[in-house]
């Protein structure tokens, strides 16, 4: 089975996810999967410029190319494919991280509720579309070899 694992990258800095992404890689293609570790840059700055991430995100489809997508956190479960595994790590992060940037002096607070009631929307139909959601998990607890099945 051919499987991407995607995850969001900040260059040098060493998260939960970095690392469940590159062990997941390693495991399910020690059961004889061919997978794909895809890194899709990301930085919390603005809220226009985590909304074009998630945009970017929505316009990759990996359907053509993989049998299936895990995603391991924000923006990255916005991918488009059939059929999607979300195991989503450190989303409360991301909200702490939008509610400090609206305390910028700079931004408009009618914008900021604009992009978050938008970005709410895009993470409801996100997470529905999943096949398998799993929560925030010890890695070390899961059974890789029953992972990708999906009902």
């Amino acid at each position: 089975m051919k499987i991407a694992v995607i995850n969001s990258y900040t260059p040098f800095v060493l998260t939960k996810a970095n690392i469940l992404g590159e062990v997941l890689t390693k495991k399910l293609s020690e059961y004889g999967h061919e997978v794909t570790l895809v890194k899709a840059p990301f930085k919390y700055s603005t809220p226009h410029e985590i909304f074009n991430h998630v945009n970017a995100v929505k316009g990759l489809h990996f359907t053509p190319f993989f049998d299936v997508v895990i995603a391991l956190q924000f923006p990255c479960y916005h991918i488009k494919h059939s059929k999607k595994i979300i195991w989503l790590l450190d989303y409360p992060g991301f909200s702490q991280d939008l509610l400090e940037i609206k305390n910028q002096p700079s931004l408009d607070i009618c914008e900021f509720q604009h992009i978050k009631q938008q970005l709410n929307r895009y993470d409801n139909l996100s997470l529905k579309e999943a096949k398998k959601y799993l929560p925030d998990h010890n890695p070390f607890l899961i059974n890789y070899k029953n992972l990708i099945i999906i009902n």
